[in-house]
């Protein structure tokens, strides 16, 4: 099924998925799981998931969101929301998505007060 038709119809917001995701210097990117925030017509916008948080730099680890329950959401290690930028794709260029899970509401109400007290210029 291509990715566009599936997202109309089972991808919603919070729910998190299987997408090739570029990397920010350019070089190549590689299928990741990301965190669904909206649903457009024509593009999806994504917070970037990540399992990597000891080697980061405690500047980045500020805008890194603990994900506590990581395995109902499907992922299979312990996993970081990174909330320092929304990134968003076009859906024609989505070769393919897979639902990978969600994240349940515990998870959804500690992001959103996360973010609200996050401050980006530090």
């Amino acid at each position: 099924m291509h990715g566009s038709k599936m997202m109309n119809k089972t991808i919603s917001p919070n729910d998190v998925v299987g997408l090739y995701v570029s990397y920010l210097d350019g070089t190549g990117g590689k299928r990741r799981p990301v965190l669904i925030l909206k649903t457009y017509k024509e593009e999806l916008s994504f917070f970037r998931l990540t399992s990597q948080y000891e080697s980061k730099s405690s500047k980045i680890r500020k805008q890194y969101y603990p994900i506590k329950h990581w395995k109902e959401a499907g992922l299979k290690k312990p996993s970081w929301i990174d909330v320092g930028s929304v990134l968003k794709v076009n859906r024609t260029h989505l070769d393919s998505v897979t639902k990978i899970g969600a994240l349940d509401t515990d998870d959804i109400d500690g992001l959103a007060q996360f973010i609200k007290k996050i401050d980006y210029h530090k």
